[in-house]
């Protein structure tokens, strides 16, 4: 099964110090939430682990990011969206779009990333 053998290894890419790799898991989950091949706590799970690379100073995972956070609005319900992925999303929200309560900023990709912070300088992210 996609979720017993494979989630569990693309998600340990995440955390990948080769940026190319980040992306690349990233984009291999967006495929995996797109044809339905995992359940809707796993794409929970893999919200919540993706979120916080939607403020890497890499432009590529950043993107990667936004494609997944995307595909897993549209393949959840706005009630699954608004009590278990805007929560997550909302620290990373610039405050003027975190306070709104629609799901305006979830409409496109390009919607999600005009909406987002900056993100964190090259600097910081070594340091940490």
């Amino acid at each position: 099964s996609v979720e017993a053998f494979l989630l569990p290894c693309i998600l340990q890419a995440l955390g990948d110090l080769e940026e190319c790799v980040v992306a690349a898991a990233l984009h291999c989950l967006r495929r995996f939430v797109r044809k339905d091949l995992i359940s809707s706590t796993a794409r929970l799970d893999v919200g919540r682990r993706a979120s916080p690379l939607l403020c890497h100073p890499n432009a590529w995972v950043r993107s990667a990011t936004v494609s997944l956070v995307a595909a897993l609005h549209q393949a959840q319900s706005s009630a699954e969206t608004v009590c278990f992925l805007l929560p997550v999303l909302r620290p990373l929200l610039r405050p003027a779009t975190a306070r709104r309560s629609d799901l305006a900023a979830l409409a496109s990709p390009r919607a999600l990333a005009t909406s987002l912070r900056a993100p964190v300088s090259r600097t910081g992210f070594d340091r940490a």
